[in-house]
């Protein structure tokens, strides 16, 4: 439900960044290193949108991968140790006979 309403919540800014851009015909000089350029307002807010939106996910992701790596590596430890822990509380059928002739 979350993700539903997370989702949603990005289209209607997208949507509203593009009407709001729609609405902005004004030319705007982009001056870069070597070279310099006219583009409409619209198009270099949706572009600044659009990679703002990637470079976000991005960022997300590789967050996202790590945490998973380390929960791996974690519950792999945890499995590691309990079973560890299991060999080690359980008596040999020699030390039950004892227990049992005692």
């Amino acid at each position: 439900m979350k993700s539903i309403f997370t989702t949603m919540l990005v289209i209607i800014c997208f949507v509203a960044a593009m009407i709001f851009s729609a609405n902005n015909t004004a030319m705007v000089n982009i001056n870069y290193f070597i070279a310099q350029s006219s583009f409409n307002v619209s198009h270099v807010i949706g572009c600044a949108f659009f990679l703002g939106f990637v470079l976000s996910w991005l960022v997300f992701l590789s967050i996202h991968f790590k945490l998973k790596l380390k929960l791996r590596q974690v519950k792999n430890s945890l499995a590691q140790v309990q079973s560890n822990h299991v060999i080690e509380t359980n008596p040999s059928n020699q030390e039950r006979k004892t227990i049992a002739n005692v």
